[in-house]
C-alpha cells in the first residue's frame, strides 16, 4: 500500500500487487519510447525520435518517483508524457491526428483507474487543452490547414468524449475497487478461518502429495507447514493402506466423510483422526483435493473411558440383588436392564418390557409407571404394585425411583430399583395372619374386653375390633358393636361422658381413663372402668387401644371393705367414746346427788344444775361428730376453713387416740379457705390421727396437728409436687414405731392393712378423698422415727362459711315477746314434760301429744287455737306426714317447726309444705327453742 493513497478515493493502485505491476508497465513504456525513438531517427522522420525520447525521459523520472513511494505523481507525469508525445506528433502528422485523437480517452480511461479524482480532473483537462492546442499549432504555427468550423466541433466533441470517459472510467474503477475489497474480505476470513480453527485443512493433489496445510497442522503433526508441504499424506499414517483406500473411495465416489484413521506424529505419538475429503477439478482439468483433519484422540479416550464404566456399571448392575432399570432420557425412550430386571420380567436383555402393571388389580397407565415419574422430576419412595408377566404369573414389586440430573439441575433421566417381594408377601402376609390368629386367641382368651379403634380425624370413635368377651358380656355380635355400635350399650346418662373422655384422648393422643356403667346380656347395667392408649403405625397415629374391665364386684368388695374398716374405726372411737360418755354420766350423777343434798338443806342448787347442763352440752357435740364422722349426716361442698375444723374437732380426737398419746396443734386463724365438704376434712383429720394413734400404740408419745399455706414450686422443703400453686398444708406426724419402704409403697392400697406397722385404717379413703378435691398427699416415714403425712389441697379465693357446730339452731329474735299457743308432739316424755313446762313458764299456752294419733285428735278438737306446732319428726302412732296434713287441714296459716335427733338431710321421706318455718336439732337449748318459736309465729 503506497504512503500517499487517501482512504476515500477507490482506486486500483493501491490494491496489493499493482505497485509491481505499474513498474513493470513503467518499464515498457520508456522501452517502448526508445525503440520508437531509434527507429524513427533511421527512418528519418522529423521531430518524432526526439518527442519519442522526451517521453522516455518523462517515464524514467515517474518510475523514479515510483520508487520513493510516489506512485500517483509518477503515473500521472508518464501518461502526461504520452499524451503530450502523441498529441505533438498528431500536430505534425496529418495521417496520426485521428490515431492521437483515439488514444487519449483511452489514456483518460487508464488514468480513471489508477488515479485519484482530482489528477483524474486534471489530466482530463490536460489533455483536451492538448487537443485544443494541436489544432492551434496546426492553423497558427505551422500553417498546414486553415481554421474552420467543423474542426472546432470536433473537438468540443473530442472533449465531450473525454469528459464523459473520465466519468465512465471513475464509476468502471469504483466497482472494480468494490469487487476488489470483497474479494479481499472474503480471502481475508478464510483465511482467518483457515489459520485459527483446531482442526487441520489441506489441499493435496490426486496422488495424496500436501500443496498446502492449515497452521494446526503443527500441533497435530510436530512439524510446521512448510515442512509438510511436498510430502504425501501417507507418510503420516500408520497404516499406509488406509489411506490407499481412502483415495480409493474418493476417486470412486468424489467424497469421503470422517474416516478414521490412526496418524503418527514426529514424536511417534499415535493420535486418532476423522479425515473428511473432496475431490475437485481445476479449469485446465487438473484434480485437487481439499479436505480436513480432526483430532479426536481425547473424544476416543474419553468414550474407551465411558464404555470400560458402562460395562462395569453393567457388571455392577447384574450382579445387583435387585432389578434396576435405568432410563437416560427424560421420555424413557431407551431403558437400560440389568440381568435380575430381565429375569425378573422373564425378557431377553435389552428387550422392552411388554408386562402391564397392575395397582389393586387395575392396570397402571404407562406415565404413571415410577420410572416415568421420576423422569419427570420426581422422586417415588415405597412404590407397591404388581406385574403380570408373559409367563400368566402374577408378581409383587416394591421399589423406588429417583430422577438423574445433570450439571444444570435439569433432568436427563431416571433410575429405578424394584424388588420382587411376593415370597417375602407370602411369608409375611402369613406370618401376619398367623400373628392375627395368635392375638385374636389370646385376646378372646382374655378376661377383659379389648378393642382397637381408628382415627377418623372427627369427634368420634369407631372401633374397628372387638374380641370376643365383647360379644360375651354384651350379649350382641362383634359386628352390632363395631363402628359406633358399641354406644348402643353405655348407659344413657354415661355416654357423653365416656365419648368425651375417648375423643380427648384421640385429639391429644395421650392415655386416657373413664369409669361407666355398660348393659350386660341380662340387662343388667355394671360398672366398668375403660383404659385407652394412643396406637401407632410407626410413626403416624392410627388411633387408639383399649380395654373394658368389669369392676362392679371390686366395687362392692371395696364398698364393703370400707365399710368394714368405717366399723372398726367406729369400734375404736365407740371405746374412748363409751370412757368417756361413762365419764360425763359419772359426773351427771355426782352433781345429781349433790343436788338433791342441797335441797335438803333448803339450798339452792343452780351450781349443780349448770354443771349437769354442761355436761349435756359436751355429750350432744361428741354424739354429734360421731354421727357426722359415721356418714349419717352429709354436708354439701363450699368453702370451710381447715383450721376451723379441726378446733372443732378437738374435743372428739382427744378421746378417741390412745391415752399415753398426747395431741398436740398448731392451727392459725387467718389461712385461705378450701373448697370441700367438712365431712371430708374430718375424715381425713380422724384417719390420720387415728392412724398416728396406732403407731404409737402403748407407748407415751405425741400426735402433732398443724396447718399452714403453701407455695408449691417455690418451697424446698416439699419435694414430689410439679407446678405452682397455693395450697393449704394440713401435716399429722407422729413419734410411733414408723414405716419401712415397702409398706409405705402399699400403704394407699384399699386392702392393705398392717396395724403393727402404725399406718391404721382408712388411709385408701384418705387417698381417695384428696385426690377427689384435687390435692396431694405425701408420706415421709423411717423406721422407729415417726410417720408424717403431709396433705396439700388448693386454696380458694372466697371465705369459709361457719360449720354446722357454730349454727345456734335459730336466729336472734328481732320481735317483742307475744304469747301464743303451741302443740308440742314429742313421744319422749322426759323431753316433753320439760319443755311445755318451760314454754308455759315463758307465758305461752301449751298443748302437748306423746304420739301421732293424739296430735291429730288434739288438731281435729282444737286446730283453731294452735298457732304454731313443735313435731317430732319419728313418732309412734300416726306419722308426722299424716299430722302434719291433719294439721294444715284443721287450720292452713299454722306455723310448723320441725325436730328430730337425727339431721334432716336423714329423714326419709322428708316433710315439704309452706306451713314449715323452721327445724331445730335435738337436743336443744329451751332458750333457742323459744327464740325459734317467737320467730315462726311473727313470720
Amino acid at each position: 500500500m503506497t504512503t500517499n493513497s487517501r482512504a476515500d478515493e477507490p482506486n486500483l493502485i493501491d490494491e496489493p500487487g499493482y505497485e509491481h505491476i505499474l513498474r513493470v508497465f513503467l518499464f515498457a513504456i520508456i522501452a517502448s519510447a526508445l525503440a520508437v525513438s531509434a527507429l524513427t531517427l533511421l527512418l528519418g522522420w522529423p521531430r518524432v525520435p526526439e518527442i519519442a525520447l522526451a517521453a522516455a525521459v518523462s517515464t524514467l523520472v515517474a518510475l523514479v518517483l515510483s520508487r520513493s513511494g510516489r506512485i500517483r505523481p509518477a503515473m500521472f507525469l508518464a501518461l502526461l508524457a504520452i499524451t503530450y508525445a502523441v498529441m505533438h506528433v498528431a500536430a505534425w502528422n496529418d495521417g496520426v491526428q485521428s490515431i492521437g485523437l483515439a488514444i487519449v480517452p483511452v489514456l483518460i480511461v487508464v488514468c480513471s483507474l489508477l488515479l485519484d479524482r482530482l489528477l483524474l480532473v486534471l489530466f482530463t483537462a490536460l489533455a483536451i487543452l492538448a487537443a485544443f492546442g494541436m489544432l492551434a499549432i496546426r492553423y497558427f504555427v505551422l500553417r498546414v490547414e486553415r481554421y474552420s468550423t467543423n474542426d472546432m466541433g470536433d473537438c468540443f466533441i473530442f472533449a465531450l468524449t473525454c469528459a464523459t470517459t473520465a466519468v465512465l472510467g471513475r464509476l468502471l474503477a469504483m466497482r472494480i475497487k468494490e469487487d476488489s475489497r470483497r474479494v479481499r474480505d472474503s480471502e481475508s476470513r478464510y483465511r482467518r478461518i483457515f489459520e485459527s480453527v483446531q482442526d487441520v485443512y489441506y489441499e493435496m493433489r490426486a496422488d495424496g502429495i500436501l500443496l498446502e496445510v492449515s497452521p494446526a497442522s503443527a500441533a497435530l503433526f510436530g512439524v510446521s507447514p512448510e515442512e509438510m508441504i511436498g510430502r504425501p499424506l501417507a507418510s503420516f499414517c500408520m497404516n499406509p493402506s488406509e489411506f490407499d483406500a481412502l483415495l480409493a473411495a474418493l476417486h470412486t465416489r468424489g467424497w469421503v466423510s470422517n474416516r478414521d484413521l490412526v496418524i503418527r506424529d514426529s514424536a511417534a505419538v499415535h493420535h486418532h483422526v476423522l479425515v473428511s475429503a473432496s475431490l475437485q477439478t481445476a479449469n485446465a482439468g487438473v484434480e485437487r483435493v481439499i479436505g480436513s483433519i480432526r483430532d479426536i484422540t481425547e473424544r476416543k479416550g474419553l468414550e474407551e473411558e465411558l464404555r470400560r464404566r458402562a460395562e462395569e456399571l453393567q457388571k455392577i448392575m447384574d450382579v445387583a440383588p435387585v432389578a434396576l432399570f435405568v432410563a437416560n432420557d427424560p421420555e424413557c425412550r431407551e431403558v437400560i436392564v440389568n440381568r435380575e430386571g430381565n429375569a425378573l420380567l422373564e425378557v431377553p436383555g435389552g428387550a422392552t418390557p411388554p408386562c402391564p402393571f397392575l395397582r389393586d388389580g387395575i392396570e397402571i397407565p404407562i406415565h404413571e409407571l415410577p420410572l416415568q415419574t421420576a423422569a419427570r422430576g420426581v422422586e417415588v419412595r415405597d412404590c407397591e404394585l404388581e406385574v403380570l408377566l408373559p409367563s400368566g404369573k402374577r408378581r409383587s414389586l416394591w421399589g423406588h425411583a429417583t430422577p438423574l440430573r445433570d450439571a444444570a439441575g435439569q433432568v436427563r433421566g431416571a433410575i429405578a430399583a424394584v424388588q420382587d417381594v411376593t415370597e417375602i408377601r407370602q411369608r409375611t402376609d402369613a406370618i401376619l395372619r398367623e400373628s392375627e390368629e395368635r392375638f385374636r386367641k389370646m385376646a378372646d382368651a382374655t378376661p377383659i374386653i379389648m378393642w382397637f379403634g381408628d382415627w377418623t380425624g372427627e369427634p368420634q370413635t369407631r372401633v374397628s375390633f372387638f374380641n370376643s368377651q365383647a360379644a360375651d358380656f354384651t350379649g350382641l355380635s362383634v359386628e352390632q358393636l363395631l363402628g359406633e355400635g358399641w354406644a348402643q350399650v353405655i348407659h344413657p346418662d354415661d355416654l357423653e361422658v365416656a365419648r368425651r373422655v375417648y375423643w380427648e384422648s384421640a385429639e391429644k393422643h395421650v392415655n386416657g381413663q373413664v369409669e361407666y356403667r355398660v348393659r350386660r346380656a341380662d340387662g343388667e347395667y355394671r360398672h366398668v372402668l375403660g383404659t385407652i392408649s394412643p396406637r401407632y403405625v410407626g410413626d403416624v397415629y392410627a388411633g387408639q387401644v383399649g380395654t373394658v374391665i368389669d369392676i362392679t364386684d371390686l366395687k362392692r368388695e371395696q364398698e364393703g371393705e370400707f365399710a368394714r374398716q368405717k366399723l372398726e374405726s367406729v369400734g375404736t372411737l365407740a371405746s374412748g367414746i363409751a370412757h368417756d360418755f361413762n365419764n360425763l354420766l359419772g359426773g351427771v350423777l355426782a352433781q345429781a346427788d349433790l343436788a338433791l343434798e342441797e335441797f335438803d338443806a333448803g339450798s339452792s342448787p343452780k351450781e349443780e344444775l349448770m354443771g349437769i347442763r354442761e355436761v349435756a352440752i359436751r355429750g350432744s357435740d361428741i354424739v354429734r361428730q360421731l354421727m357426722i364422722y359415721a356418714g349419717k349426716e352429709t354436708e354439701s361442698v363450699g368453702l370451710v376453713d381447715v383450721s376451723r375444723i379441726i378446733e372443732e374437732m378437738l374435743k372428739l380426737l382427744k378421746v378417741s387416740i390412745s391415752k399415753r398419746a398426747v395431741l398436740k396443734t398448731n392451727l392459725p386463724k387467718d389461712l385461705p379457705a378450701v373448697r370441700a365438704n367438712a365431712t371430708q376434712i374430718r375424715q381425713i383429720v380422724m384417719n390420720l390421727v387415728m392412724n398416728a394413734s396406732d403407731a404409737i400404740g402403748d407407748r407415751d408419745g405425741v400426735i402433732r396437728v398443724t396447718t399452714e399455706r403453701m407455695t408449691v414450686g417455690r418451697d424446698a422443703a416439699i419435694s414430689g409436687y410439679s407446678g405452682e400453686s397455693h395450697y393449704v398444708q394440713l401435716e399429722v406426724s407422729d413419734t410411733g414405731c414408723g414405716m419401712s419402704q415397702e409398706t409405705q409403697a402399699k400403704v394407699f392400697d384399699p386392702f392393705f392393712t398392717n396395724k403393727s406397722a402404725g399406718h391404721g385404717l382408712g388411709l385408701a379413703v384418705v387417698h381417695g378423698i384428696v385426690r377427689g378435691l384435687r390435692g396431694s398427699i405425701h408420706l415421709t416415714s423411717e423406721p422407729g422415727k415417726g410417720t408424717t403425712f403431709k396433705v396439700l389441697l388448693p386454696c380458694d379465693q372466697g371465705k369459709a362459711a361457719a360449720t354446722s357446730e357454730e349454727m345456734s339452731g335459730a336466729e336472734q329474735s328481732a320481735h317483742p315477746f307475744q304469747a301464743f299457743t303451741v302443740l308440742v308432739v314429742e313421744d319422749e316424755d322426759p323431753l316433753r314434760q320439760a319443755v311445755c313446762k318451760m314454754l308455759r313458764k315463758k307465758g305461752f299456752e301449751v298443748l302437748e301429744a306423746a304420739n301421732g294419733s293424739a296430735a291429730i285428735d288434739l288438731m281435729r278438737a282444737s286446730g283453731d287455737k294452735i298457732d304454731v306446732m313443735l313435731l317430732d319428726m319419728t313418732i309412734p302412732g300416726a306419722s308426722s306426714h299424716e299430722v302434719l296434713a291433719e294439721a294444715v287441714k284443721a287450720r292452713p296459716d299454722i306455723k310448723v317447726i320441725l325436730t328430730s335427733a337425727y339431721s334432716q338431710e336423714m329423714l326419709r321421706p322428708p316433710l315439704s309444705a309452706s306451713q314449715i318455718r323452721g327445724f331445730v336439732r335435738k337436743p336443744f337449748q329451751l332458750g333457742n327453742l323459744v327464740q325459734t318459736l317467737q320467730n315462726a309465729f311473727a313470720s
